[in-house]
């Protein structure tokens, strides 16, 4: 996948008609065009690779500061990244060869930091199915998992449900990308005094440029039982990440 750009005619050469330049403009101002059936290989991780994200919370507007993920080695099929959150100090998350999730931090988004517990790190055992790979629009998955707090050992069952959508123009600070949303529903069995389960919305625009999301927006609810009938559903959250910057392997 990649932008495609008209080189300059060369010197000499005959003026183009007036519907040739506005052929020209627009093919320099848009990407090229993504079939419907294009496929999107698993991605090849390598120690250096890095990413850069601006973290916001959507609903209150407050920006939550930069998030930077890191591979730094890869062994046995695992992939340990370095996770930095707004400053603080890394924590190592683990994924899976195509950036499934076995180990996370909690990325500052509370339904995560629930199933962690005390702990700053949520294993996912087997590998949450975050993606499917080879990827294309039309595909959807299903999977369940069980995350874990490592130190209490307590589990939570999930269930998630995924669907590719379409392949999408996307803006971020780091440019414009052709990319393929990806939406999941992930639904932990967490339900608590006076509040139901969890629903989480994940939503991921996949870029095979960076091996990686350009523009992920997270967001969960619950019913509150305690709240009057009607007025029960309860915003949790909406965290946005898009991508600043992408570093390729050293």
């Amino acid at each position: 996948m990649r932008f495609e750009w008209l080189p300059n005619p060369p010197r000499g050469a005959a003026n183009p008609s007036s519907a040739g330049l506005v052929a020209v403009a627009l093919a320099l101002l848009l990407p090229a065009a993504a079939s419907s059936e294009e496929v999107i290989a698993p991605p090849s991780f390598r120690p250096g690779m890095a990413w850069t994200y601006q973290q916001r919370e959507d609903i209150t507007g407050r920006a939550v500061g930069a998030v930077r993920l890191e591979i730094v080695t890869i062994a046995s099929g695992a992939v340990s990244v370095d996770l930095t959150l707004a400053g603080e100090q890394a924590v190592t998350e683990r994924w899976d060869a195509t950036g499934n999730w076995q180990q996370v931090g909690s990325r500052g988004w509370d339904w995560l930091a629930r199933l962690g517990g005390r702990s700053k790190m949520i294993e996912f055992v087997p590998a949450l199915a975050l993606y499917q790979f080879p990827l294309r629009p039309g595909a959807s998955w299903v999977d369940t998992a069980h995350a874990v707090d490592p130190d209490s050992g307590r589990k939570t069952e999930l269930k998630l449900f995924a669907k590719a959508i379409r392949w999408e123009e996307v803006t971020v600070p780091a440019g414009k990308f052709l990319a393929l949303k990806v939406r999941r529903t992930i639904a932990p069995n967490d339900p608590a005094e006076f509040r139901s389960r969890t629903t989480v919305s994940l939503v991921d625009w996949y870029s095979p440029q960076v091996s990686g999301s350009v523009r992920s927006i997270c967001d969960w609810e619950f019913q509150d039982d305690r709240r009057p009938r009607g007025d029960q559903l309860v915003k949790g959250g909406r965290m946005r990440w898009e991508l600043t910057g992408y570093t390729p392997a050293k």
